[in-house]
C-alpha cells in the first residue's frame, strides 16, 4: 500500500484522511522531522518543483516528494480556510495584497510551459476543429491579443498557473492572519498572467444579477490596486476565458455556457 510505504519512508504517524477526490487523497499526519503535515497522494513533480522554488514565500512549504506514487508532503496550514466564504471585496483585497511582489524567477524555466505556449497550443487545436467556429475565431483573437500583452509585459517569472480563491488558505499558526497559496501548476510568463483566472472564478462564484456591474467593479478595483491599466485587465480576462473554453473542447467536453457568455462579455468589454 502507498500510504504504508510513505509512512515508513518519511517516518509519518497519525495519518487521517480528510479529502478524497477522483484525482487525489489528502491526509493529515505527523512527521518526526517536520511536525504537523499534510500528505497529498496524487500530486505532480511540477507542483513540488514550484513549491520548492518558492520555499514558503507566501506559498505552502513542500518537504518531500515521491516520484513513484506522485505524493507530496506539505506543511499543515491551519485553520486552512479558503476565501470561498469571504465577500467579493475581501477576496479582491487578499488577492491584491498577496499578488504584489509575489512572483520569483525560476531556476529551471525549461521545466514549465510558457503562458504563450499554452494559448498558442489551444489556438492551434481549435483551428483543427471544425465544430466550434466561434470559439476558433475567439482563440485566434486571443492568441493575437496575448502576443501584444507579452510585448508589453515581458518578464519571465514562475507563475502559479491555477490561482483562484480556493487555492488561498488562511494560516493562523504565527498568531497573525496570513494567507498561503497551494496547488500550483507551474507556468512561465509575466505575473499579469496569474491575474485573470482568479478574477474569472471570482466572477463566476458571485454570479446572480448585475453581472456587468460586478465585472466593472472587479476590473476597476484590480487595476487600481495593482497599477495595471484596466484595458489590459479586461484583455487578460478575454484571453484566459477563451483558453479555458478551448481546454474544455480539448478534454472532450462542451464548454460551459456560462464560460461562453463570459467570453462574449469580456470581448465586448475590452
Amino acid at each position: 500500500m502507498i500510504v504504508e510505504r510513505l509512512a515508513k519512508l518519511w517516518n509519518l504517524s497519525d495519518l487521517t484522511l480528510t479529502i478524497k477526490t477522483t484525482q487525489s487523497e489528502l491526509m493529515t499526519c505527523k512527521s518526526a522531522r517536520h511536525g504537523s503535515c499534510m500528505l497529498k497522494i496524487g500530486s505532480t513533480p511540477e507542483e513540488y518543483s514550484v513549491l520548492h522554488e518558492y520555499a514558503g514565500r507566501n506559498f505552502c512549504k513542500a518537504f518531500e516528494f515521491d516520484y513513484e506514487s506522485k505524493s507530496i508532503l506539505l506543511e499543515h496550514i491551519t485553520p486552512g480556510i479558503n476565501l470561498q466564504e469571504s465577500t467579493m471585496e475581501s477576496k479582491l483585497t487578499v488577492f491584491c495584497n498577496l499578488f504584489s511582489g509575489l512572483h520569483v524567477k525560476s531556476v529551471n524555466e525549461r521545466a514549465y510551459p510558457t503562458y504563450m505556449e499554452l494559448v498558442s497550443h489551444s489556438a492551434e487545436y481549435m483551428r483543427s476543429n471544425a465544430n466550434y467556429p466561434q470559439l476558433t475565431e475567439n482563440m485566434n483573437a486571443a492568441e493575437h491579443i496575448c502576443r501584444g500583452l507579452i510585448s508589453k509585459y515581458n518578464k519571465n517569472m514562475l507563475l502559479h498557473g491555477d490561482l483562484h480563491h480556493e487555492n488561498i488558505l488562511l494560516d493562523c499558526r504565527t498568531g497573525q492572519n496570513q494567507y498561503k497559496i497551494i496547488d500550483p501548476i507551474g507556468v512561465i510568463g509575466s505575473p499579469v498572467f496569474d491575474i485573470p483566472w482568479f478574477l474569472i472564478v471570482l466572477l463566476i462564484s458571485e454570479g446572480g444579477s448585475e453581472i456587468d456591474k460586478k465585472y466593472s467593479y472587479i476590473t476597476r478595483t484590480t487595476a487600481e490596486n495593482l497599477d495595471i491599466p484596466e484595458h489590459d485587465i479586461r484583455q487578460l480576462l478575454y484571453v484566459e476565458t477563451c483558453r479555458q473554453c478551448a481546454k474544455s473542447v480539448q478534454s472532450g467536453t462542451k464548454p460551459p455556457e456560462y464560460m461562453v457568455s463570459l467570453a462574449d462579455m469580456f470581448k465586448a468589454g475590452y
